[in-house]
């Protein structure tokens, strides 16, 4: 086959799985009127399940490819070719994208402009800002939607044209592509001009981060504008303000088009680039590094969590029969299920993206007996107290919540509670010290580390519930002490396992025989207190002091640099 029909072969290929993933997701809500109105309401988080999809599907097909022509093929990722920005080239790029997005909230209240154009760029504003909560308006559209996009677009489509046509055909092609697979007229024109600039822009810089680069700039500031109210702010300016703004911005969108490709032909970008050499020993690219990590890993507990509790409870339920009945009344092994099929995810990344043994990444090392003993006491310890203190009849008034948190612990039967405790307790560290709190803390210091890894935990798992939060920032700090002190993942899971093994037992003593606060919890509380304080001390001084092999991930001191 020559390379005219394969790389038109591939094409349609590619396109085909695009249209295909977008429609089957169409369907599914077309025929699930609950599951289309929860998507409705968090648009986000179908562009992260679509965009998840298709990045599965994508890869199978990079790996027929791969196979088909015996290793030519490097992949659509290796493909795309992600070269590091110079900082000039980033200030740029963003700078794009910052007139970018006041071009477009400009210009959508201008009074000439037609009012399907206006309702329309209304439209795309108000549609893909619907969600519960913004920070998932951030990661789906801002992040994901802008990554995958730029992937699909421009890393796949563009450079399948480049095999066979001139780049002025190229770009005209792609940009009139990515247009067509727009939500509506208006934004079909608008991005068409804009891919036209993409094209540009990447073939110039040669980064797929040149182009994702404004495009999250764009995303993330006109979500952004919505939310703080900037948009309603821009419709009651005068008209006159309005086109002044928005012919500003075209300009200067173009000007830093024209100082982009001035800068792309003189010889400073290939002194800039030079310097890029020793930048991945940088502060700032670890701490990108971070962000990008952390935000993957958020967005996969996303994508698969919040499809599968829908499909759990909506469609399993209901037409499984007494299987359906099992689940309805056992919604802990929907969790377990979650954890089987996640960490297998986050363990593949890792192995395939990063070329490490996952294990060690996580740092599943063996510990002493006696450190298990401790630390399971420790455990026990915390568990009395916070059942204690939840007994307090203030607290038990004042904060409902907890009873519900441990209520969930009631459902399970022994058997059922064992099995998800050891399978749950091993997603959580691997999720919350494995992933996020080692890349957190390859990039900033140890208690920044923490409190960044409690506030996540308690966004994913309380939705920053204020009180929720605070109990598990408490336990977090705690968890991820024992992963520095001992360096071994194991220390964190047999905690956990001691704390919620201690809760299932306590609340059901508390239940089965009806017992109302008293003055053995206060006892409870002051014994626990102490247990807790003792064997923290214990595990502080017999902690690892050794420094870390190489292929361990740096969970003992910072030494500034990412284990690799």
């Amino acid at each position: 086959m020559n390379k005219y029909a394969s790389a038109l072969l591939w094409l349609v290929v590619y396109l085909v799985c695009y249209w295909a993933v977008f429609t089957l997701q169409d369907n599914i809500k077309a025929s699930n009127p609950s599951y289309s109105q929860w998507l409705e309401n968090d648009v986000p988080i179908w562009l992260m399940i679509n965009f998840g999809a298709l990045f599965v599907v994508m890869f199978i097909v990079s790996m027929i490819r791969k196979a088909v022509t015996k290793g030519e093929y490097p992949g659509f990722i290796a493909n795309a070719g992600f070269n590091l920005l110079t900082r000039k080239q980033f200030m740029i790029l963003v700078g794009i994208g910052l007139f970018g997005a006041l071009w477009f909230t400009s210009t959508m209240y201008l009074p000439f402009l037609p009012t399907q154009a206006a309702n329309e760029m209304q439209s795309y504003v108000d549609v893909f800002g619907t969600a519960g909560k913004f920070f998932f308006t951030i990661v789906g559209v801002g992040l994901a939607g802008a990554f995958f996009e730029e992937i699909f677009f421009r890393g796949i489509v563009m450079n399948e044209l480049k095999r066979i046509s001139p780049i002025a055909v190229v770009l005209i092609i792609q940009a009139l592509i990515y247009g067509v697979f727009q939500p509506n007229t208006t934004v079909t024109v608008i991005a068409t001009f804009l891919g036209l600039m993409y094209g540009f822009i990447y073939h110039k810089v040669k980064s797929m981060w040149s182009t994702i680069t404004i495009a999250v700039s764009v995303n993330i500031l006109i979500m952004s504008f919505a939310e703080f109210g900037l948009v309603k702010q821009f419709s009651t300016l005068a008209p006159p303000v309005l086109a002044v703004i928005s012919i500003a911005s075209l300009a200067g969108m173009v000007f830093l088009l024209w100082t982009l490709w001035k800068y792309e032909n003189s010889p400073q970008v290939a002194a800039d680039k030079e310097k890029l050499k020793d930048i991945k020993q940088s502060k700032s690219y670890r701490f990108y590094v971070m962000v990008g990590k952390v935000a993957l890993y958020i967005a996969i507990y996303f994508v698969v969590m919040q499809p599968l509790v829908y499909y759990w409870y909506e469609w399993f339920v209901p037409n499984l029969g007494a299987l359906g009945e099992f689940m309805a009344v056992h919604g802990e092994w929907g969790l377990i299920v979650n954890d089987l099929i996640v960490i297998p995810i986050y363990a593949w990344i890792i192995y395939r993206y990063e070329n490490r043994n996952p294990l060690k990444v996580w740092n599943f090392s063996p510990i002493s007996m006696n450190t298990t003993a401790v630390t399971f006491l420790l455990s026990i310890a915390m568990g009395v107290w916070v059942t204690s203190i939840a007994k307090i009849p203030y607290v038990e008034d004042t904060f409902p919540q907890f009873e519900g948190l441990f209520a969930f612990l009631l459902g399970p039967s022994l058997v059922h509670f064992l099995i998800f405790l050891i399978i749950h307790s091993i997603y959580k560290e691997v999720l919350f010290r494995g992933l996020i709190f080692n890349a957190l803390r390859a990039a900033v210091p140890l208690w920044l580390a923490i409190l960044a890894d409690a506030v996540i935990y308690g966004f994913l798992f309380f939705q920053l519930d204020p009180a929720l939060t605070l109990y598990g920032g408490m336990g977090t700090v705690i968890f991820c002490l024992l992963y520095v002190w001992h360096r071994s993942l194991w220390t964190p899971i047999v905690a956990q396992i001691g704390l919620f093994g201690t809760y299932y037992v306590t609340r059901k003593i508390y239940t089965t025989y009806e017992i109302g606060f008293n003055y053995g919890f206060i006892i409870a509380i002051l014994v626990s207190s102490v247990i807790v304080v003792v064997t923290k001390y214990y595990l502080f001084k017999t902690r690892q002091t050794s420094t870390p092999t190489q292929t361990s991930v740096p969970v003992g001191k910072n030494t500034g640099q990412v284990s690799v």
